[in-house]
């Protein structure tokens, strides 16, 4: 008889936890982030398309149509006896019945098409023509006509078929979007220009004041953009390095001369008038790139110097033991791997520049197609209370990020992975 003992058939009190609240926290929390992405973007969606009924362009039109009869009546009064009269008091009528805007027996959405094309007309036309008679007349009338115009056109600018329409036809935020374009991929490509020599030192060589180096690169990073702005606006502006002769022409065509100070600003000016050609910095589209540039590079050289990081130094030491130099070394053995790091130093610099408005405000202002960008087209829809139009801009900015975030992951990949 063996004196083995049988193993105990009994069940083992062991039971594995759920791990159903642990998948639940991090869905939920990672969920979360997620879903408020998605609902920013929802939000700028709908606004742009369902933000006023034809109540609500009912209620905007009402005012400017009740300032252009306002307009009109001090224009009736000033006409008093001229022949002019009874041409001011048709129009008086006229505008009185477009303000008196009540559905009567149609729709709100056909009374404010009715209303716009009504106003158009008396706008475009019938005052136009007013004017003139007035001012061959010699009746003082001109100044109101032109306001009633103006209010008449103010109204029928609430009628629009979408704001989507609007921005795209809107050749000011055409110009901002191409500046942002260009600007971005310029300010982009200095960024790696300057962040790969940087990153690569900083990775490689060990120096004196090296912690204090890395620090000052890392300040943009956490600085306020609005500092940085008036940074470059004093720096270019205001520090003086003497006194220099600066010429201006009078209206008349002479010229004279003004000792001024000579600040960074004034000599890029001098030297491009020496050249022949009109050069600055601030308030100009070179501005632009160099704010945005302030700021995109200190992420791109902290991506480089991770991923010089992330490459052994072994192979370089190797080929240059067998008689290669350290130039040839990083051309040839240590960029061609860290090619994925300098797409992504690239795409974050971008998007970094994209998405830059204070510098840009302080240093170069917003000057319609020379310094204005999407970021500041947002700012000057949002302030003037067409919300709307601010979404549609940041909806193209949006899309704009997207698509270079896609193309260059995408390009990557398959780089990387060629065979899937």
């Amino acid at each position: 008889m063996s004196s083995l003992t049988s193993p105990d058939s009994s069940p083992s009190p062991f039971r594995p936890k759920s791990d159903t609240p642990f998948f639940f926290g991090l869905g939920s929390l990672g969920g979360f982030y997620l879903f408020l992405i998605l609902a920013l973007i929802l939000a700028l969606i709908i606004v742009p398309r369902w933000g006023k009924s034809d109540e609500t362009k009912l209620l905007l039109m009402s005012v400017p149509l009740e300032e252009a009869v306002s307009h009109l009546k001090a224009a009736s009064k000033k006409a008093g006896v001229t022949a002019l009269d009874k041409e001011v008091e048709d129009a008086l009528m006229e505008a009185r019945e477009l303000a008196d805007l009540k559905p009567k027996g149609q729709a709100k959405g056909v009374l404010v098409k009715q209303t716009s094309t009504k106003a158009r007309a008396l706008a475009n036309i019938k005052l136009s023509e007013l004017a003139k008679k007035a001012d061959s007349e010699k009746v003082d009338i001109g100044r109101e006509i032109d306001q009633a115009k103006n209010s008449l056109l103010n109204a029928v600018a609430f009628d629009r078929p979408s704001d989507y329409t609007a921005v795209f036809n809107d050749p000011r935020i055409r110009a901002s979007a191409k500046l942002s374009f260009v600007s971005c991929t310029i300010s982009a490509l200095l960024s790696l220009w300057v962040a790969v020599p940087i990153g690569y030192t900083m990775s490689r060589f060990q120096f004196r004041g090296k912690n204090l180096i890395d620090t000052i690169l890392d300040v943009p990073i956490v600085l306020p953009p609005l500092v940085i702005g008036l940074g470059l606006l004093i720096l270019f502006n205001n520090i003086s390095f003497g006194t220099m002769e600066v010429v201006y022409f009078d209206r008349d065509g002479s010229q004279y001369i003004v000792q001024e100070n000579r600040t960074i600003e004034r000599m890029i000016q001098q030297a491009g008038t020496s050249l022949g050609f009109q050069l600055r910095v601030t308030n100009g589209a070179a501005g632009v790139v160099l704010a945005q540039f302030m700021v995109a590079c200190a992420f791109a050289v902290r991506t480089m110097r991770n991923t010089f990081d992330q490459i052994s130094p072994r192979q370089e030491e190797v080929a240059m033991t067998l008689g290669s130099s350290r130039g040839e070394a990083f051309w040839n053995i240590v960029l061609p791997q860290g090619y994925r790091g300098l797409l992504a130093a690239g795409t974050l610099a971008w998007a970094r520049s994209l998405g830059e408005f204070g510098p840009i405000l302080i240093f170069c202002g917003i000057n319609a197609h020379r310094t204005e960008v999407m970021s500041s087209s947002v700012y000057l829809q949002f302030s003037i209370g067409e919300i709307e139009k601010a979404a549609v801009v940041s909806l193209l900015m949006i899309a704009l990020a997207f698509v270079v975030l896609l193309l260059v992951r995408n390009l990557g990949k398959s780089d990387a992975m060629p065979n899937r």
